[in-house]
């Protein structure tokens, strides 16, 4: 049995894209290993506990806002590195496994295995920070030449969750052979077809009803939706979009709206909880992604769980989950009236949304299973591990 440490500023209760991978990931792993994370302390959260089979050592941590860096808070926690010395002294850990690289006091833990000639790996949510903001593109290059690249050369492995985001980091002169592709995953058991309460809730008297969900920033791209809503409108004037989340760009877009006279067919409903996800993804005729940059988006593969057909930007990532023309369609990134024809040539026909809608289901289920996505995890660590403490 593997001892298995997994590290990163944020993990359980905290809920982010990155965090929830690790949970489902984790959890999974912990039935066939003595597993453990370390990460920092949250408020109201206890020190220590077992948590799904996985034992979770949180530490002494300051989190401080940067407004124009991405969200969530950089995290300081200089103690971190000597707890991790301190969790492997006890337990002699075989795997270290870090998701990412931005929180050098957690990323640590790549440097310290490769000191102690110990197996690691460096899962990578994100690419290089190209292509959102101009800020965020000088600091984060200023970081990765610092920091970010020497931790992933330094790691035994990396493992990319998308093809698209393997080949972009590649750019910083790492080999192919130091990469391992691992898609993210979603809970098909959990994350599925819901009563569609939304539609009473928000849509009441409207024929159909499209939607967004997640972090409410420029990278999402929620500008170009909401400049294709007028074409849609022309055709379908009973139509209401839902954008579901939070975020600094929300004043700038309820502007938009009320400059474009759209406000009774667009709704910002603000952050849902957990446990309304699938009332609301069922609610949808259609599920829009019109994202600037990503690696792969948990919200596609959560929409896709629920049995909705897709429209999405060809982001990075976003075509290794919408197969174009099969449960949905890949529209190039900051082209409006692309993404106008693509919904509407959905909302045109209802033969075609189910049949997307089953396909969505069926791939979420086949390829992106959490527990088909643990099981290739595993036995690729088994694997490598093997390899690599036989020439120690």
């Amino acid at each position: 049995m593997l001892n298995f440490c997994m590290t990163n500023a944020f993990f359980h209760p905290f809920i982010g894209g990155t965090e929830k991978m690790m949970l489902e990931l984790g959890k999974r792993l912990a039935k066939k290993t003595n597993f453990h994370v370390l990460t920092s302390a949250l408020p109201e959260a206890p020190e220590s506990e077992i948590y799904e089979n996985m034992t979770i050592h949180r530490v002494p941590a300051t989190l401080q806002r940067m407004p124009y860096l991405y969200p969530p808070p950089m995290v300081f926690a200089p103690q971190a590195r000597k707890y991790l010395r301190e969790l492997d002294q006890e337990q002699d850990f075989d795997v270290f496994n870090c998701h990412g690289r931005w929180f050098p006091d957690f990323a640590y833990s790549i440097k310290y295995a490769h000191k102690n000639h110990k197996y690691s790996t460096l899962t990578l949510h994100n690419k290089r920070p190209h292509g959102i903001q101009k800020r965020l593109t000088a600091i984060g290059l200023m970081y990765e030449y610092w920091y970010g690249i020497n931790i992933m050369k330094q790691a035994t492995k990396v493992i990319a969750v998308s093809e698209g985001g393997k080949r972009d980091v590649m750019k910083y002169g790492i080999p192919e052979s130091h990469f391992e592709v691992i898609h993210n995953g979603v809970d098909t058991n959990k994350v599925k077809q819901a009563e569609p309460t939304y539609r009473e809730k928000y849509a009441d008297g409207f024929d159909h009803v499209i939607g967004f969900q997640g972090r409410v920033i420029k990278q999402k791209g929620i500008d170009y939706l909401i400049d294709a809503m007028p074409s849609i409108l022309d055709e379908f004037p009973k139509t209401k979009l839902l954008i579901v989340g939070k975020g600094k760009m929300l004043p700038e877009l309820e502007k938009q709206v009320s400059k474009n006279g759209l406000r009774d067919n667009i709704t910002f409903t603000g952050f849902i909880p957990e446990e309304e996800i699938n009332n609301m993804f069922s609610s949808l005729d259609v599920f829009v992604m019109p994202s600037l940059w990503e690696v792969l988006c948990v919200a596609l593969l959560e929409a896709m769980s629920c049995g909705v057909p897709l429209v999405a930007t060809n982001a990075t990532g976003n075509d290794e989950i919408v197969k174009d023309g099969v449960n949905g369609y890949v529209v190039p990134m900051r082209q409006p009236d692309a993404l106008a024809e693509k919904i509407k040539t959905l909302l045109r026909d209802d033969a075609l949304r189910k049949k997307m809608a089953k396909n969505s289901r069926d791939i979420a289920v086949k390829n992106f299973e959490w527990d088909i996505i643990a099981k290739q995890t595993l036995d690729f660590y088994e694997r490598e591990t093997n390899e690599f403490y036989k020439t120690r």
